[in-house]
Protein backbone atom coordinates (compact mmCIF):
# COMPACT_ATOMS: atom_id res chain seq x y z
CA UNK A 1 0.00 0.00 0.00
CA UNK A 2 1.28 3.45 -1.25
CA UNK A 3 -0.04 6.78 0.96
CA UNK A 4 0.87 9.64 -0.43
CA UNK A 5 1.37 12.09 2.82
CA UNK A 6 3.05 15.27 0.29
CA UNK A 7 0.94 18.39 -0.36
CA UNK A 8 0.52 17.79 -4.57
CA UNK A 9 -1.11 19.49 -7.50
CA UNK A 10 -5.17 17.92 -8.39
CA UNK A 11 -3.84 14.52 -10.97
CA UNK A 12 -0.56 13.85 -9.57
CA UNK A 13 -1.89 10.65 -7.23
CA UNK A 14 -3.92 9.10 -10.16
CA UNK A 15 -0.73 9.49 -12.37
CA UNK A 16 1.59 7.59 -9.94
CA UNK A 17 1.91 4.02 -11.24
CA UNK A 18 0.46 1.82 -8.43
CA UNK A 19 -2.13 -0.45 -8.13
CA UNK A 20 -5.14 1.95 -7.61
CA UNK A 21 -6.77 -0.28 -5.62
CA UNK A 22 -3.74 0.08 -2.56
CA UNK A 23 -2.84 3.78 -3.77
CA UNK A 24 -3.80 6.69 -1.50
CA UNK A 25 -3.60 10.37 -1.00
CA UNK A 26 -4.04 11.72 2.62
CA UNK A 27 -4.12 15.60 3.46
CA UNK A 28 -2.24 17.14 6.11
CA UNK A 29 -3.11 19.50 8.27
CA UNK A 30 -0.34 20.40 10.65
CA UNK A 31 0.48 24.04 11.67
CA UNK A 32 3.43 25.76 12.73
CA UNK A 33 4.04 25.41 16.29
CA UNK A 34 1.25 22.79 16.75
CA UNK A 35 2.72 19.92 14.86
CA UNK A 36 2.42 17.35 17.71
CA UNK A 37 -0.99 18.63 18.83
CA UNK A 38 -2.27 18.35 15.56
CA UNK A 39 -0.76 14.83 14.53
CA UNK A 40 -1.60 13.05 17.72
CA UNK A 41 -5.13 14.67 17.89
CA UNK A 42 -6.13 14.99 14.19
CA UNK A 43 -9.86 17.04 13.67
CA UNK A 44 -10.63 14.91 10.66
CA UNK A 45 -9.01 12.44 7.84
CA UNK A 46 -9.28 13.44 4.40
CA UNK A 47 -8.27 10.46 2.37
CA UNK A 48 -8.00 10.25 -1.54
CA UNK A 49 -9.20 6.95 -3.15
CA UNK A 50 -9.54 5.46 -6.82
CA UNK A 51 -12.96 4.37 -5.23
CA UNK A 52 -14.64 6.43 -2.36
CA UNK A 53 -17.05 4.06 -2.32
CA UNK A 54 -14.86 1.08 -1.28
CA UNK A 55 -14.05 0.51 2.30
CA UNK A 56 -10.27 1.37 2.90
CA UNK A 57 -7.77 -1.52 3.29
CA UNK A 58 -8.05 -3.66 7.22
CA UNK A 59 -4.96 -2.03 8.30
CA UNK A 60 -5.25 1.46 7.32
CA UNK A 61 -8.82 1.96 8.03
CA UNK A 62 -7.80 0.63 11.56
CA UNK A 63 -4.36 3.17 11.55
CA UNK A 64 -7.39 5.92 10.67
CA UNK A 65 -9.92 4.34 12.65
CA UNK A 66 -7.37 4.58 16.07
CA UNK A 67 -7.88 8.59 16.28
CA UNK A 68 -11.56 8.06 16.49
CA UNK A 69 -12.23 11.04 14.43
CA UNK A 70 -14.14 11.30 11.13
CA UNK A 71 -12.35 9.73 8.00
CA UNK A 72 -13.54 11.33 4.40
CA UNK A 73 -12.86 9.41 1.57
CA UNK A 74 -12.98 11.15 -2.00
CA UNK A 75 -12.04 10.86 -5.18
CA UNK A 76 -8.06 11.59 -5.39
CA UNK A 77 -8.64 15.28 -7.23
CA UNK A 78 -10.84 15.96 -4.26
CA UNK A 79 -8.59 15.33 -1.21
CA UNK A 80 -5.51 16.73 -3.72
CA UNK A 81 -7.55 20.07 -3.99
CA UNK A 82 -9.28 20.29 -0.74
CA UNK A 83 -6.24 21.29 1.38
CA UNK A 84 -5.95 24.08 -0.84
CA UNK A 85 -9.27 25.00 -0.38
CA UNK A 86 -8.52 25.00 3.18
CA UNK A 87 -5.63 27.43 2.73
CA UNK A 88 -7.56 29.47 0.44
CA UNK A 89 -10.44 29.70 2.91
CA UNK A 90 -7.74 30.92 5.58
CA UNK A 91 -6.21 33.02 3.11
CA UNK A 92 -9.85 34.95 2.96
CA UNK A 93 -10.42 35.47 6.34
CA UNK A 94 -6.44 37.26 6.98
CA UNK A 95 -7.83 39.47 4.00
CA UNK A 96 -11.04 40.56 5.49
CA UNK A 97 -9.53 40.72 8.90
CA UNK A 98 -6.44 42.95 7.32
CA UNK A 99 -9.16 44.77 4.99
CA UNK A 100 -11.70 45.83 8.01
CA UNK A 101 -8.72 46.22 11.15
CA UNK A 102 -7.21 49.47 8.23
CA UNK A 103 -10.87 50.53 7.85
CA UNK A 104 -11.12 50.80 11.68
CA UNK A 105 -8.52 53.01 12.45
CA UNK A 106 -9.55 55.42 9.77
CA UNK A 107 -13.23 55.31 11.09
CA UNK A 108 -11.77 55.96 14.46
CA UNK A 109 -13.25 52.18 15.53
CA UNK A 110 -11.12 49.65 17.25
CA UNK A 111 -10.78 46.49 15.67
CA UNK A 112 -9.92 44.74 18.90
CA UNK A 113 -13.33 45.80 20.47
CA UNK A 114 -14.89 44.39 17.33
CA UNK A 115 -12.95 40.58 17.49
CA UNK A 116 -14.91 39.35 20.39
CA UNK A 117 -17.87 40.06 18.79
CA UNK A 118 -17.11 37.83 15.83
CA UNK A 119 -15.98 34.94 17.51
CA UNK A 120 -18.91 34.10 19.36
CA UNK A 121 -20.49 34.03 16.09
CA UNK A 122 -21.15 30.74 15.66
CA UNK A 123 -20.68 30.93 11.80
CA UNK A 124 -17.18 32.14 12.71
CA UNK A 125 -16.12 30.58 15.39
CA UNK A 126 -13.58 30.99 18.30
CA UNK A 127 -10.45 29.73 16.11
CA UNK A 128 -10.73 32.06 12.60
CA UNK A 129 -8.31 34.12 11.39
CA UNK A 130 -8.84 37.42 12.73
CA UNK A 131 -5.78 39.19 14.10
CA UNK A 132 -4.98 41.61 11.67
CA UNK A 133 -1.27 41.63 10.36
CA UNK A 134 1.19 42.15 7.24
CA UNK A 135 -0.52 40.18 5.12
CA UNK A 136 -0.22 36.31 4.51
CA UNK A 137 2.52 34.62 6.30
CA UNK A 138 4.18 31.60 5.54
CA UNK A 139 4.81 29.76 1.87
CA UNK A 140 1.42 27.62 2.75
CA UNK A 141 -0.90 29.71 2.22
CA UNK A 142 0.92 31.84 -0.68
CA UNK A 143 1.54 28.63 -2.68
CA UNK A 144 -1.64 27.30 -2.39
CA UNK A 145 -3.01 31.10 -3.96
CA UNK A 146 -1.17 30.95 -6.76
CA UNK A 147 -1.86 27.18 -7.09
CA UNK A 148 -5.16 27.98 -7.59
CA UNK A 149 -4.82 31.12 -9.79
CA UNK A 150 -2.79 28.57 -12.00
CA UNK A 151 -4.88 26.14 -12.13
CA UNK A 152 -8.17 29.00 -12.90
CA UNK A 153 -6.27 30.34 -15.86
CA UNK A 154 -5.91 27.00 -17.55
CA UNK A 155 -9.06 25.69 -16.68
CA UNK A 156 -10.70 29.05 -17.86
CA UNK A 157 -12.43 29.39 -14.48
CA UNK A 158 -12.55 33.15 -12.62
CA UNK A 159 -10.25 33.69 -10.06
CA UNK A 160 -10.24 37.05 -9.07
CA UNK A 161 -11.22 36.30 -5.37
CA UNK A 162 -7.73 35.09 -4.66
CA UNK A 163 -6.27 37.30 -6.91
CA UNK A 164 -7.85 39.73 -4.35
CA UNK A 165 -6.60 38.10 -1.45
CA UNK A 166 -2.85 38.11 -3.12
CA UNK A 167 -3.06 42.02 -3.78
CA UNK A 168 -4.31 42.66 -0.58
CA UNK A 169 -1.36 40.73 0.81
CA UNK A 170 1.11 42.38 -0.92
CA UNK A 171 -0.70 45.89 0.24
CA UNK A 172 -0.73 44.79 3.86
CA UNK A 173 2.94 44.13 3.62
CA UNK A 174 3.74 47.80 3.32
CA UNK A 175 1.66 48.97 6.33
CA UNK A 176 4.65 49.47 8.68
CA UNK A 177 6.61 51.73 5.41
CA UNK A 178 3.44 53.71 5.05
CA UNK A 179 2.85 53.96 8.71
CA UNK A 180 6.47 55.29 8.76
CA UNK A 181 6.42 57.94 6.07
CA UNK A 182 3.03 59.55 7.46
CA UNK A 183 3.91 59.62 11.08
CA UNK A 184 7.04 59.89 11.20
CA UNK A 185 9.00 61.26 7.79
CA UNK A 186 6.36 62.97 6.25
CA UNK A 187 6.30 63.88 2.64
CA UNK A 188 9.24 65.50 1.14
CA UNK A 189 8.73 69.42 0.98
CA UNK A 190 10.82 70.36 -1.87
CA UNK A 191 12.98 68.52 -4.76
CA UNK A 192 16.37 68.34 -5.00
CA UNK A 193 18.12 68.95 -8.35
CA UNK A 194 20.94 67.31 -9.88
CA UNK A 195 24.13 69.38 -10.32
CA UNK A 196 24.77 69.99 -13.85
CA UNK A 197 28.11 68.14 -14.01
CA UNK A 198 26.11 65.29 -12.57
CA UNK A 199 23.58 65.89 -15.15
CA UNK A 200 26.02 65.85 -17.92
CA UNK A 201 27.71 62.47 -16.59
CA UNK A 202 24.46 60.85 -15.84
CA UNK A 203 22.25 61.85 -18.91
Amino acid sequence: MLVVLSQVPPGFTRSVRFPPERLFCQVETLITGQAIERATQPERFIVGCADPTAPLPGPYAAVLGAFRCPIFPMRYESAELAKIAINCCLAATVTVANTLAELSERVEADWGEIVPALRLDRRIGQHAYLAAGLGLAGGNLERDLATVVRLSAAAGSDAGVIRACVDNSRYRRDWALRTLHAEVLGAPTRRTRARPEIRRRWP
